[in-house]
């Protein structure tokens, strides 16, 4: 009742009473009683927590855990009245009540710890994508088993590059740029994958002849080097032998096709560097002699097709060899005569 007199117990007293005889009656007064609880790091190598005071019949809960045991890497999973449990009996932050009906006893909760271990994520190439967390994890971090981490991968330049998708251990886990890593009972370290979808063609130089490439219908200008070719353009690769060879052939990433020409479309399953080797075969070949036969003192000269000239020797006469489909002229300045031989 509001405002009653509350005594103590074994409280000395008088004048309860104002009549003789008169009854007073007293009735006994509850509280509940109260008791500590007392956080053990049990183990723990850093923090402190001070105790805190329960009432008995009254849920409260558990102060938050500020113990720590960075040192082992070890994570804090919850509370439990043994030292040596690996389950906890209560959460951190537990609702707990009745802990002990022991009015002022010391109830102690001990630390129960879990080896923590440590999740990476990586590029496979920085230059055409990077990595990054959530923003709610560290990379490189401790972290409990089951533990839900998400890890992002960026494009440097969309137009040039595609994610490829996440690997654990060689094999892909996952093909979307963000994805939930669980933290396993081992070390992990996840890959993000990129490849650039502009690839290079590099034609072997060859001395049979002369090539050209083509890439969107567009003839390449200077073939010398590395020539950047952008999936899902067209090329056209053309052979030319010299007046001693004739094209055969293209190799083209390692595979062999005949003929002077050879068109394909860069894919995304082509080489990064897409090596394009012509071949070529020489020409049946014959000897050509010409002789002025001894008489007069004019000279006689063989040109072909291809611009070569041949002059004759001291003893009047011309020997070379001659290779089929080639066209020949031989010229005699004295008399005036002009012959044409096609071998």
């Amino acid at each position: 009742e509001t405002g009653a007199v509350v005594y103590t117990d074994r409280q000395s007293v008088r004048n309860l009473a104002s009549t003789a005889g008169q009854v007073v009656t007293l009735y006994a007064v509850w509280v509940a009683n109260t008791y500590i609880v007392r956080f053990n790091a049990n183990g723990g190598t850093g923090g402190t927590m001070a105790d805190q005071t329960l009432t008995y019949d009254t849920p409260a809960a558990l102060r938050q855990n500020a113990f720590t045991w960075e040192s082992a890497h070890k994570g804090f999973i919850g509370w439990s009245l043994d030292p040596s449990a690996s389950v906890p009996t209560y959460n951190d932050k537990h609702t707990v009540s009745n802990l002990t009906s022991e009015n002022g006893a010391v109830v102690t909760l001990y630390a129960v710890w879990q080896q923590m271990y440590k999740v990476s994520i990586e590029s496979s190439d920085t230059a055409l994508g990077t990595v990054r967390t959530d923003g709610t994890w560290t990379n490189g971090g401790w972290y409990l088993p089951g533990t839900r981490l998400t890890a992002i991968a960026d494009l440097v330049d969309s137009s040039t590059t595609r994610f490829v998708g996440w690997y654990y251990l060689g094999d892909r886990v996952s093909t979307s740029a963000n994805y939930v890593i669980t933290a396993a009972s081992e070390d992990v370290v996840y890959q993000a994958k990129f490849r650039s979808v502009i690839h290079h063609l590099y034609v072997t130089p060859n001395a049979g002849g002369t090539c050209t490439v083509s890439i969107g219908g567009t003839e390449v200008v200077d073939i010398s080097g590395n020539i950047p070719v952008a999936e899902g353009s067209s090329v056209v690769l053309r052979a030319t032998g010299d007046y001693r060879h004739v094209a055969t052939g293209w190799i083209v990433e390692s595979e062999s096709h005949t003929g002077s020409q050879y068109a394909f479309r860069v894919s995304e399953d082509s080489d990064e560097l897409i090596a394009c080797v012509p071949t070529f075969e020489e020409k049946t070949s014959f000897q050509i002699s010409i002789s002025k036969g001894g008489r007069g003192t004019g000279s006689i000269v063989l040109t072909d097709n291809y611009g070569h000239t041949y002059e004759e020797s001291q003893n009047g006469t011309i020997v070379t060899t001659g290779y089929a489909g080639v066209f020949y002229t031989a010229t005699a300045s004295l008399p005036s005569d002009t012959s044409h031989i096609f071998f």
